[in-house]
């Protein structure tokens, strides 16, 4: 305190024109009670900085003194290292802190305080466990802290990391998953098995999926409980770089008429988050040709997208939304790479040239071929450019009843997701547990399906 207000006595008084100078001294050795506590130790390191010897404080002296600034400081900076010295885990570090070499040689249920920890310890300690091991402690905690409480902590530690690279493994093969069947990706129309296999019907149901654009294990899982004749929609099969919604159902609607709906009277459309803006578009030519049927969204609209779009994509240009995308995919793919693998892959000078090298590097973690990957990683950057640049102004409504399941996860939006003005017809609206991707696996869904729409 006393320094502090010295300095600002020393910065009044040069502003005054005054003569001043203060100079902030880091720790010198060879004097000083310092010197009474090393011993022979002139490397002994105290707040970060090593004692600076009294030849190289005269040595600067006349530096210090002509340059122009009221404060001005000399100080060792001692070499960075972790204070945990190099421990394995949060009990090691602390008896590195406290110099205890043998735990048998203290009592665990002893607290630190007991066993010898002073002052200094303690906010080195506090500091190890923040820093190192990312666990706040408060003054009271770390006052009973005891080498017992210690090793549940670590023990806590490694069961949620566990748990966390469980996760990313599970996210990792759910991301994978969606990318969907590469030996099938080449047919515009699957056929998924469900509980009416007929060969002749009258109203099929028809599936289009999200984003990637291809059928996922999520569909024939939820296919299998449909009780009528059930078909997916894949349109990477003919992917370009078309950046319209109409521009994409142009290149498989003949195709997939003919296939699903030639002989149909009626249909049920299920579009689900990008998939539900293809559906709208799909709804209206079959409603061109004098088919009913209903429409079913699941977590998608015009309005979720756009919304999605401004708050994630707002502002990107063609680079800054392929590297979002290389981002999304490489915390999927690589969870736990640094900086020296992530940086040669963004360093490339196009985006095509990055999914290569991100190829190369993710080569065991990616059950896909080249071809495969290079393909969807350009409809992924395609189609969220169709997302950010839609209009969602609404020009023709749909004669069909609509039904939008919906995640109840997300509240910053209407509750119809924005889709009363785009039907002439009813909207019922429902909501089930589970987030955006996890609400496929919600057994509601196919009881939605099967009770409200067929």
């Amino acid at each position: 305190m006393a320094n502090s207000i010295m300095e600002r006595i020393i910065e009044h008084r040069v502003a005054q024109g005054l003569p001043g100078k203060a100079i902030q001294w880091g720790a010198i050795g060879e004097v000083g009670i310092v010197a009474d506590m090393q011993e022979d130790k002139i490397d002994m390191e105290i707040g970060g900085t090593l004692q600076q010897r009294l030849a190289s404080c005269i040595q600067v002296l006349d530096q210090l003194l002509t340059n122009s600034e009221p404060i001005v400081a000399s100080m060792v900076v001692a070499e960075k290292r972790s204070s945990s010295g190099g421990a394995k885990n949060i009990v090691e570090a602390v008896m590195n802190i406290m110099n205890i070499r043998d735990m048998k040689s203290v009592s665990v249920e002893s607290t630190l305080a007991d066993i010898g920890m002073d002052s200094l310890m303690a906010v080195e300690i506090r500091q190890v466990l923040e820093r190192d091991f990312d666990i706040i402690l408060t003054p009271q905690d770390l006052r009973t802290l005891t080498f017992s409480k210690l090793q549940k902590l670590a023990d806590a530690k490694a069961e949620n990391e566990a748990a966390e690279a469980a996760t990313r493994q599970l996210q990792l093969e759910d991301l994978l998953a969606s990318f969907g069947d590469e030996a099938a990706s080449h047919h515009t129309v699957l056929r998924l098995p469900s509980k009416c296999n007929d060969l002749e019907y009258d109203r099929p149901v028809l599936i289009i999926p999200g984003i990637e654009s291809v059928c996922s294990p999520a569909w024939m899982k939820i296919a299998a409980e449909i009780n009528a004749p059930t078909f997916v929609l894949q349109t990477f099969a003919k992917a370009s770089d078309e950046q319209t919604i109409s521009g994409i159902v142009d290149t498989v609607f003949d195709e997939m008429f003919e296939t699903v709906f030639a002989k149909a009277e009626q249909f049920l459309v299920i579009g689900y988050s990008f998939g539900s803006l293809l559906a709208l578009d799909v709804v209206k030519r079959l409603e061109a040709r004098s088919l009913r049927g209903k429409l079913m969204l699941i977590d998608g609209s015009p309005l979720y997208l756009q919304r999605f779009a401004s708050q994630h994509l707002s502002g990107f240009d063609d680079e800054h939304l392929q590297m979002a995308i290389l981002t999304i995919v490489l915390s999927f793919v690589l969870p736990t790479a640094t900086n020296e693998i992530i940086k040669p892959i963004m360093d490339q000078s196009s985006y095509t040239e990055r999914v290569g090298k991100l190829m190369n590097v993710a080569r065991e973690s990616n059950p896909f071929s080249e071809e495969y990957a290079r393909k969807m990683m350009r409809l992924l950057f395609y189609r969220l450019k169709v997302a950010m640049n839609m209009n969602t102004e609404v020009k023709e409504k749909i004669a069909s009843p609509l039904v939008l399941v919906r995640s109840g996860v997300l509240a910053d939006i209407e509750e119809d997701y924005g889709l009363g003005q785009f039907t002439g017809s009813t909207l019922i609206v429902k909501i089930i547990d589970g987030t955006h991707q996890t609400m496929l696996a919600n057994s509601e869904l196919v009881e939605i399906i099967n009770k409200d729409t067929l």
